[in-house]
């Protein structure tokens, strides 16, 4: 359960107008390139963080046939993202779903294979938490537009295209992050006694 109660909830990205409202059979989409990367199969669950139109997570369901949920604080988007499922192949309609919900104050039900991102740089650091918490549980996280900046980030960056970057947690630094945790506990045990 991510929770951030001490940020007001406002718009992490600009609205971006679109040519279209429905994915075009899979041809000529923007994201397909980014989303084939990430290797989703069907049964597999893709989070879109900041969803707009709802674009990334139509595509998703139609081309890879993975479920996708996209998770957007504007009410009218999610209403057209919504709308838009409609016109899905009757055998895609159940794999998208919309939640109009703040990116930084949200409970996920199960770990998703994979992460979308299309935000504003400036409001990076407040989605790193959320992000940091995805990519450690397992998820293959890839942003549009702007790379995530850090050492921490350099080391998980595991394949780019142009205008994306796709980020993963490698076996090694997760164990790296268990030692430290654990080390971090046992201080903070010793310190209660």
């Amino acid at each position: 359960h991510f929770v951030s109660s001490f940020l007001a909830p406002v718009p992490l990205a600009a609205a971006i107008p679109t040519l279209q409202n429905k994915p075009d059979n899979c041809n000529g989409v923007a994201s397909r390139q980014q989303l084939r990367a990430l290797q989703l199969q069907p049964g597999e669950l893709l989070l879109d963080l900041g969803s707009g139109d709802g674009r990334i997570c139509l595509t998703a369901a139609e081309c890879f046939g993975c479920r996708a949920l996209g998770v957007e604080l504007d009410g009218a988007m999610v209403e057209r993202s919504m709308q838009s499922v409609s016109e899905l192949p009757a055998s895609c309609r159940s794999l998208v779903k919309f939640r109009q919900a703040d990116i930084l104050d949200f409970a996920l039900d199960e770990a998703p294979t994979g992460v979308t991102m299309y935000l504003l740089p400036e409001y990076y650091h407040k989605v790193e938490p959320v992000l940091e918490k995805l990519v450690q549980e397992g998820a293959l996280v890839v942003v549009f537009i702007w790379e995530l900046k850090g050492p921490h980030w350099d080391r998980r960056k595991v394949k780019e295209g142009s205008g994306w970057w796709m980020y993963q947690e490698s076996a090694q630094h997760k164990g790296e992050s268990a030692q430290q945790e654990s080390a971090q506990q046992k201080g903070e045990s010793a310190q209660r006694l």
